[in-house]
């Protein structure tokens, strides 16, 4: 079975357990990363480097992934989830 990839959208406080949690299942992979923060993308960068970094919602999505975890305020949620 394939495994589901996963892209995050937040690299701030929930992000990096995300990305533990997500790669740590046996069935997903954490394959893609969103901050609007380049020095948290740089960090998530050189802890999980095999990850895509995109500088943009938009680089993020058009991404082969088959699902989004969404790691932001809870104020921005439903406004990144309609993208």
């Amino acid at each position: 079975m394939d495994k589901i990839r996963v892209g995050i959208i937040g690299c701030g406080y929930w992000g990096p357990n995300l990305i533990r949690n997500i790669s740590s299942c046996p069935s997903t992979e954490a394959v893609a990363v969103y901050d609007a923060c380049p020095a948290r993308l740089e960090a998530i960068g050189r802890t999980y480097n095999h990850m895509q970094l995109s500088g943009s919602l938009e680089q993020l999505l058009e991404q082969p992934i088959q699902a989004v975890a969404i790691a932001t305020p809870v104020s921005t949620h439903f406004s990144l989830a309609e993208r």
